[in-house]
């Protein structure tokens, strides 16, 4: 088990510990189906792209505690593991601060064997206040002198610190990683319409991260794209957290929610103004007009001030005496479409879920399903064309299914 505080060779920049990623394929949708693959295409021996059925580690930011101190990083699956106490207080003692403190180190060897019982009460999982509330009542069971003494000892404060976080078991949080043998501890994928094809990796440690650029830089492809790898010039979210506790996610949120109203009001004009061009061109092209009197009448109204999306010359729509009738869903033909590894369902029973349409589907290299309920398909994808194509022979056209003829074909 590797502790955040016992990293080594840790820059204190943390782009050095995050890893920008660019091209990304946009499919599978999915976060789950995302990370297993970019996962085998990384180590094809990791075990969460070998068992899909294996659920990967969550990582919920708002349950890691306050110091990040606290968080251990579990490489092996030892989760709750303990240190021996015996162990952490052989080498507690045998500090230099107690050269010329044996009084002092007997003291707190004393206090140390007074807290072995505790510890073994609480079965190995000892907490930081409950060390804390023993380490106080020691220090007022002892005489004035001496806990002057105590307190003036250099480096004390700070070994104790060191000492609890050893053997407290129960005040820590355990993260395990994605890949332990890249050191990868958290994929994070951009959310944005603008940035879909960018993500982020945090490693273990710096050298963890420098060694994936070294490796993968110019040679990472997933599903065909060539994807870019760089050192992060910014925070990730996890990345923040372990560098600087939950002051480093508040630090983010606060960067976030501080430029994130101005950019999306651009954004909804910048949308809004192109739309009422496009409308406009589209109405001066209907009366015949030529493209350089358009395009001056664009170039006037693109400088005019406020512009608004509602058109002047628009009338207001007459009431319809009789709602229209709905059109019936008609099943697109798809017997022309080539073999790929997407499968079209249409024609699915009304109100099937899911979970249902993944059961029936369910075969060797299926990735994902996406489920369109309200138009009554879904479409199911494969790792490789033969996968899809074996289950739609094995299915056949159409498929019964509750009474309904689901259609199984080629997706386009």
């Amino acid at each position: 088990m590797v502790g955040t505080a016992d990293i080594p060779g840790l820059s204190a920049e943390i782009p050095s510990r995050c890893v920008h990623l660019r091209n990304l394929p946009r499919r599978p949708s999915s976060y789950d189906a995302f990370v297993r693959t970019l996962l085998s295409c990384v180590d094809p021996q990791n075990k969460f792209a070998k068992d899909r059925d294996l659920p990967l580690p969550q990582i919920d930011l708002k349950q890691l505690p306050k110091d990040n101190r606290r968080l251990v990083i579990d490489k092996f699956g030892s989760s709750g593991t303990h240190l021996d106490l015996e162990a952490a207080k052989r080498s507690f003692l045998n500090d230099s601060i107690f050269t010329n403190a044996e009084a002092t180190k007997s003291l707190l060897s004393d206090f140390l064997t007074a807290l072995q019982s505790e510890y073994e009460q609480s079965l190995h999982k000892l907490t930081i206040g409950q060390f804390r509330k023993a380490y106080k009542k020691f220090q007022q069971g002892l005489p004035d002198s001496e806990r002057k003494k105590l307190n003036s000892l250099e480096g004390i404060r700070s070994k104790t610190r060191s000492l609890e976080r050893d053997i407290c078991t129960g005040s820590k949080a355990y993260l395990s990683p994605l890949d332990p043998s890249l050191g990868i501890i958290g994929l994070s994928r951009t959310t944005h319409w603008k940035y879909q094809s960018e993500g982020f990796l945090t490693f273990v440690d710096a050298g963890s991260a420098r060694h994936f650029v070294e490796t993968f830089k110019g040679k990472l492809v997933v599903q065909g794209r060539n994807v870019g790898v760089s050192f992060a010039t910014k925070d990730s979210m996890l990345g923040a957290y372990l560098k600087e506790g939950k002051r480093g996610l508040d630090r983010i949120m606060r960067e976030k929610h501080k430029s994130l109203p101005d950019n999306k009001l651009r954004d909804e004009a910048a949308k809004k103004q192109k739309r009422h061009l496009r409308r406009l061109r589209t109405k001066l092209v209907n009366k015949g007009l030529s493209e350089q009197e358009i395009s001056s009448i664009i170039k006037a109204k693109t400088e005019q001030p406020g512009l608004s999306s509602q058109s002047s010359t628009k009338r207001p729509r007459s009431p319809s005496p009789e709602p229209a009738a709905k059109k019936k869903k008609v099943v697109a033909e798809v017997a022309g479409n080539p073999p790929n590894k997407v499968l079209l369902i249409q024609n699915l029973p009304t109100g099937v879920t899911r979970e249902e349409v993944a059961d029936t589907f369910r075969s060797e290299g299926l990735v994902e399903v996406r489920l369109v309920g309200v138009r009554n398909l879904a479409f199911v994808e494969y790792e490789t064309v033969s996968n899809a194509t074996d289950v739609k022979n094995r299915l056949g056209n159409p498929y019964e299914w509750n009474g309904s003829a689901v259609s199984v074909g080629f997706a386009k």
